[in-house]
Formats: C-alpha cells, structure tokens, sequence
C-alpha cells in the first residue's frame, strides 16, 4: 500500500512538472515584445522580428532591418507587434509597416513621432501619445487616447489624464521634483477579433471602460479589490535596482524626492486578448502574482498566480496569453539564455 501511494505521489508530482514546458532560444540577445499566435513565436528584437516554431525551437525566419526604405526602420527599436489575421503589423517610432504572415513586406505608413503605441483595429487606429502642452516644473505630463482614422489622422480623444510614472529629465525642469517609485497603470488595448477597445485607469480602482472600435463607450468595468500595503524592504529593493538602473543619471537622480504610494495601485498590467481581459495584481502566493481573468463584460472566470519575476523589474511584453496557457519568455542569468516558459491555465 505504501508503495502505491508512493507512486502516486510520483505521477503527481511528475504531472506538475509536465505542466511547465520550456523551450530555449540561444540566439536571442535582447528582446523587447513577444506574441503568440498558434504554433508561433513572433519576437521584436531591435529593428528584426524574429518568427519561431514552437514545435521546433527553430527560427523560420525574420523581417524587418535598419534603414530608411521601404519595410525598414531607422529609428531606435520596434514599439510594437500585432499578429493580424492575415497579415503582421509593426510599430516603429516613426512609422508603422505592413508584412505577410512569411514576411514579405507590404506597405508602411508615416506616424507622429510622439506615439507612444499605435494599435490597429478595423480600419482605424487606437492611439496612445503623450501631450506635453501643459508640462510644468512639477513635471505634469498628460497621456491622451484617441481614435485615429486610416490616414492615422485623429478623429476623436476618448480617455485623458495625468502620466502616473517616472518622468525623464528635461531643460527646466527642478531636479528635487518628485520621482514616483510605483506608478498608477494607465493604458489601452484592443482585441483584434472582437474589434472592441479598453482603458484601464488603477487610480479610479479596479476601473476599465469599454468601447467599440470606432471609440463610443459602451460601459464600466468597476470591481471591488483588496488593498496591498507596500512593504518597506520592497521599497529598499527598488531603490537599489534604481540605482544600478539609471547608475549614468545617477548624480542627478539622487537629488529628487524619491516616493512610495502606502498602497500597491490595484493593477500593475492589464491585456485584452480573444475576448478575454488579463489583469496582473500585486498579490502574491509562494512568490508567484495574481492575474484575474474576466471576460469583456468584467465577470470573473478565475483567478490564477503565475510565476512572474518580481513586478518591478518584470517586463510585461514579454509575456503573453493564448489558448488556455501563459507564455513568459525570460533571461536565465545563469545559463545566459532565454526561455520560454509555457504554463497550462486550467
């Protein structure tokens, strides 16, 4: 009998195990945003998009390179990946481009040098940008979301309000400002399928607004959530990455005031994908953090805690959500390789 329930507890914990499946990928250095989609692994590193089997671990191949022609970009680093259903979308600082599902490019249109993220939807775009009309020495920024027409012209702005993060330095502005250590989430996301648009804003609560893909509101989502007292070595913790994070800024840094909400806002992340909203809370259980799923209309279908690397240095694109599992491509420091880490949500 004893030997039966010691091999029970085998298969048991051989089942656990199996639930993670992590896939290697030698070759990628530093990658900025990851998707999924199926059996493939879409990766912005740099001015490429890299697209790779999951089956395999193996690159198909990759688009996209430095340069002013057509297909090619020239400043910085890709933005942003969508996986359309017929074609793929990339965002650069100064434009965006069109590929085929095995890269072939398509067509590519100028954009504003301010957008922060350009998202498509239908014909239109779902805009975030930074206005900056009423920065002061307090170094009040405002973030605006607006619907952009096909020419990537603006039709209307439907949400607005105060960028809740660290501002970077510019002429001016008094170095003693404050420097908030944990910002208030404040973004927008799309499902592409649905053509439906959301604005999460973690200063109002658990808030989300709701619209359609020309941008008319359709509801709230308001729920009730617990509140999470920062601890005091978090902040500690911080600080030091701060320190190593900005070490050329530094001198300056130092002399602003830096703060600490008494509370984790509710949200530090949240994703819209295939109908289903994603929102990453600052609870946590055995070191892995909360997300609650909701479905568009913000009823809760579960709740799950996933293996995700301390929030204040985690990376949110770098992971994603697809077909009832969690992808989370991180750096083995160790191993100095990056993995894929593919969890079963059931």
């Amino acid at each position: 009998m004893r030997k039966f329930f010691l091999l029970l507890f085998l298969c048991m914990v051989g089942s656990m195990i199996l639930a993670e499946k992590v896939i290697e990928f030698p070759d990628l250095m530093k990658p900025r945003i990851m998707k999924i989609d199926e059996d493939e692994m879409f990766i912005a590193e740099g001015f490429n998009v890299k697209v790779y089997s999951l089956k395999s671990g193996k690159m198909k191949f990759k688009f996209g390179k430095q340069g002013e022609g057509p297909g090619e970009f020239r400043m910085y680093f890709l933005l942003n990946v969508f996986i359309l259903p017929d074609c793929v979308y990339a965002q650069s600082h100064d434009k965006v481009a069109w590929f085929s599902r095995e890269g072939k490019f398509l067509k590519e249109k100028g954009t504003p040098n301010a957008m922060i993220s350009l998202i498509p939807i239908g014909d239109k775009f779902i805009g975030v940008d930074f206005d900056n009309s009423q920065l002061d020495s307090k170094n009040i920024v405002y973030q605006s979301i607006s619907i952009y027409d096909s020419n990537i012209k603006i039709i209307k702005t439907i949400y607005r309000n105060l960028f809740d993060a660290k501002v970077i330095f510019r002429p001016g502005i008094n170095t003693t400002a404050e420097y908030k250590m944990i910002g208030h989430y404040y973004g927008a996301d799309c499902d592409i399928k649905s053509e439906k648009i959301i604005v999460s804003d973690s200063r109002k609560g658990f808030y989300i607004e709701v619209f359609d893909g020309s941008g008319k509101k359709l509801y709230s989502i308001n729920k009730k959530f617990e509140k999470i007292k920062v601890p005091e070595d978090y902040k500690k913790r911080a600080l030091e990455k701060e320190k190593i994070q900005t070490a050329s800024e530094w001198q300056l840094l130092k002399r602003r005031k830096f703060t600490f909400y008494k509370y984790f806002p509710p949200f530090w992340t949240v994703k819209f994908i295939n109908g289903k909203i994603y929102v990453g809370t600052y609870k946590m259980k055995d070191n892995d953090f909360e997300f609650i799923i909701l479905n568009v209309k913000g009823n809760i279908l579960k709740r799950v805690f996933l293996p995700i690397k301390e929030v204040m240095a985690f990376k949110d694109n770098l992971f994603h959500f697809d077909n009832g599992k969690f992808y989370n491509l991180i750096e083995n420091e160790e191993k100095e390789i990056w993995e894929l880490h593919i969890h079963e949500l059931k």
